[in-house]
């Protein structure tokens, strides 16, 4: 299938959102924004609005995949560069931190698919392996059955919200089983639904709408004193939560119905897209993320808001081209080392090996 160079771009714009959810959350400034200011509404309108980024993955990756090629060789060269940068980066953490951190986070280091170094890509191997099978049954059902899907996940994860439980082992959505739901609905979206039937204005209101009414449950969660007890645990901003995954399937459709036209953004994004993934794998290292980001920005959770707002901005920004011009480096070094003609060829042999 021909890029769409929307998706591609709500790709840059999700691992843009990851950054802030971090900057916000483990960088230290919701947990210490006073409560019910100005800037406490603020930053939650931000976070509630960024939550949707690893649905939107999932939903692009359901998209496309659903009826694309599935690569076994591609899959190998991803492992390799998250191997990579789990080891690379574990070394120069060494060097500089030496004995600060717990060596367990070091030796975690070798083995980052297994020991979980990388929640989404763990969970994304193991969508990986099923999509083979997954796109065979997707491809014999029936629209209305597929429907029926698509209503069961959102009754899942709903169930799993309102009791504020996990009875069917979602994991607020950090699991391998969500991802695989996201894939269902994102080739739900390909196969039985007209984006060009699709009023895009209406879109825009009920995404409004559906993260207004998240706001407003918080609001009301601060109102009545409830939500500093547990401020880590706001039981309706999860993935799984209906709210949250309203406001995925409307932004991953705003961006299916945003062709991207202009010649200048069109190579911009093509050039930058591929190398987006590594942000994630860069500032999400274990000791990158709880040794170096961790309350890094609690300065700002109190700041005037516009200078807040832009320092938060700024920051991700510089974060975002960081990883991108590290990535790129990473990028020659493995074409000097034909690393991708290598996981090719062991791609083919296991395709052969097992039939698929």
């Amino acid at each position: 299938m021909k890029r769409h160079l929307g998706i591609e771009l709500l790709r840059m714009v999700s691992m843009f959102m990851i950054l802030i959810l971090h900057i916000l959350g483990n960088g230290g400034i919701l947990n210490n924004v006073q409560i019910g200011s100005f800037n406490y509404y603020l930053f939650w309108a931000i976070e509630i609005i960024c939550f949707v980024a690893v649905n939107c993955f999932a939903l692009v990756t359901g998209y496309f995949m659903s009826k694309g090629k599935w690569r076994i060789g591609r899959f190998i060269q991803l492992w390799v560069e998250v191997l990579f940068y789990s080891v690379t980066l574990s070394l120069v953490a060494y060097c500089i931190l030496g004995e600060i951190v717990p060596l367990s986070l070091y030796t975690d280091s070798l083995f980052p698919l297994f020991k979980k170094s990388y929640w989404f890509f763990s969970a994304y191997a193991g969508l990986f392996l099923f999509m083979p099978l997954l796109n065979k049954a997707i491809g014999k059902l029936t629209k209305k059955e597929m429907l029926y899907g698509v209503s069961v996940i959102v009754l899942l994860g709903s169930a799993s919200i309102l009791f504020k439980a996990d009875p069917f082992n979602l994991a607020e959505g950090y699991s391998m089983i969500w991802l695989i739901f996201m894939y269902f609905i994102g080739a739900f979206i390909r196969l039985h639904v007209d984006i060009d039937a699709i009023d895009k204005t209406k879109i825009v209101y009920y995404y409004l709408g559906v993260n207004s009414v998240s706001l407003g449950l918080i609001a009301i969660k601060t109102m009545v004193g409830s939500l500093e007890e547990s401020r880590d645990t706001v039981w309706f901003i999860h993935y799984v939560s209906p709210l949250i995954l309203a406001s995925s399937i409307l932004l991953f459709i705003l961006f299916l119905k945003a062709p991207i036209k202009n010649k200048q953004s069109s190579f911009m994004i093509e050039k930058v897209v591929p190398y987006s993934f590594a942000v994630y794998l860069i500032h999400t290292h274990p000791i990158i993320f709880y040794f170096v980001l961790k309350d890094r920005f609690i300065f700002l959770a109190n700041e005037p808001i516009i200078v807040a707002l832009i320092q938060v901005l700024i920051s991700a920004s510089l974060i975002y081209l960081s990883c991108l011009l590290i990535d790129f480096i990473r990028s020659l070094l493995f074409q000097l080392l034909r690393v991708s003609n290598l996981t090719d060829k062991i791609g083919e042999k296991l395709h052969q090996l097992i039939g698929l």
